[in-house]
């Protein structure tokens, strides 16, 4: 059985090696990861590790006042 996950971050590049880690180390096989206009180095470090085969990643911007 494969299991993926989904999720939405921003501004979570302190963090963001260690939740993905983490994940993968509970059987979490695919993360896919929308990046919501993150200001700090989330986005660059997904692109990388999307390109290391780690993670999928698309941008994902709300519009102000809506929820993700």
């Amino acid at each position: 059985m494969k299991i993926a996950l989904a999720a939405i971050v921003k501004d979570e590049a302190s963090s963001l090696l260690e939740w993905i880690a983490y994940h993968k180390s509970v059987g979490i096989e695919h993360c896919i990861i929308l990046d919501n206009g993150s200001r700090d180095e989330s986005w660059p470090l997904l692109c990388q590790l999307r390109r290391r085969g780690e993670v999928i990643c698309h941008r994902f911007r709300t519009l102000a006042g809506q929820p993700p």
